[in-house]
């Protein structure tokens, strides 16, 4: 395909079995996009700079341990416009590596009202970086999980109720959605552990 192509972009990064693959591929994505764009390219550095700085909450912990001690319990992620990428691959993450039952949805296809089995002692994590609009409906979502006795964990600008609150970067979406990724692996990396 090189030999045909306009152009050709090499792209030296790991293995795409690495759960840093999708960071990976979100550069990359990041970096063709300003490309054919005709933008300038400098979200690709923000972005390292956003998941070199990013500080993983001690607070996280417990909400993990408490999932991870309840062998009934169930995991849901969502995300909100582009953060719903984040939200599937954690969940694929959370399936490929540990035990705990976790389903990842985009905001607009999770209905609280309708999800299977309750939402009684499970978990929520609710991605929404930076976007006022996203992170009102955030904090409506939130209300109704919590009304429902789920726990909420939300990664966004907005602290919500009792809700654990991880305030994502200002920046440019991807730094936004690479914050969250690296949020959520650490998540992971907690409940396999």
């Amino acid at each position: 395909m090189a030999g045909v192509a306009d152009s050709e972009i090499l792209l030296r990064s790991q293995s795409s079995g690495s759960p840093r693959g999708f960071l990976n591929i979100l550069a990359a994505h990041d970096y063709i996009t300003s490309m054919i764009l005709g933008q300038d390219n400098d979200d690709v550095m923000a972005t390292a700079r956003v998941v070199a700085a990013t500080k993983i909450p001690g607070h996280l912990t417990q909400a993990a341990a408490s999932l991870a001690e309840d062998p009934n319990s169930r995991l849901v992620y969502i995300g909100f416009s582009e953060h719903a990428a984040a939200a599937l691959y954690a969940a694929l993450l959370t399936q490929e590596v540990t035990t705990v039952t976790a389903d990842g949805y985009p905001s607009d296809d999770f209905d609280p009202h309708a999800a299977p089995a309750g939402l009684n002692g499970s978990t929520a994590v609710l991605f929404t970086g930076r976007d006022p609009a996203d992170n009102a409906r955030a904090v409506e979502l939130a209300a109704d999980l919590d009304a429902a006795g789920a726990e909420v964990v939300l990664i966004g600008s907005r602290a919500v109720g009792k809700a654990t609150c991880i305030r994502t970067p200002t920046g440019h979406v991807s730094a936004q959605m690479a914050h969250s990724v690296v949020i959520a692996e650490y998540f992971v990396s907690l409940l396999a552990a």
